[in-house]
């Protein structure tokens, strides 16, 4: 879906997102994305509405934080995103990938520690 609106309205889109009551900018266009998230980042911070809502998920991760501490994150992590790196990681993120989607599929109706889930994904994939 991301894609087809990507391509239907060249790149960048704004949508509704149903289940959260709230609106979402997709960027998809490269030089877009590079300024956003190289170029001028210190512009384009998620704010205390995001940041506390996604706390309890992702913490004080990447995902999360704004400023230097996102940047000092970004730069010690940026090594594992080289292109070369993202394909040999490929087979490495199906294989885990597909043990998340079996234990998700084991706890259907159960409640799940999903920051657990994605701990030990993060650690399966890149450690």
């Amino acid at each position: 879906w991301i894609v087809d609106c990507a391509q239907k309205y060249h790149y960048n889109f704004r949508a509704g997102l149903v289940f959260v009551k709230e609106y979402a900018n997709f960027i998809t266009d490269p030089q877009d994305v590079e300024y956003i998230l190289k170029t001028n980042w210190e512009n384009f911070n998620k704010g205390t509405t995001i940041t506390e809502k996604n706390h309890s998920l992702f913490g004080s991760g990447i995902f999360n934080v704004n400023g230097n501490l996102w940047r000092h994150q970004r730069q010690s992590a940026s090594y594992l995103f080289k292109v070369n790196a993202m394909k040999e990681m490929v087979t490495t993120f199906i294989t885990h990938g597909r043990e998340v989607e079996e234990i998700l599929s084991s706890k259907l109706g159960k409640e799940v520690d999903m920051q657990d889930i994605f701990h030990r994904f993060t650690l399966d994939c890149m450690g």
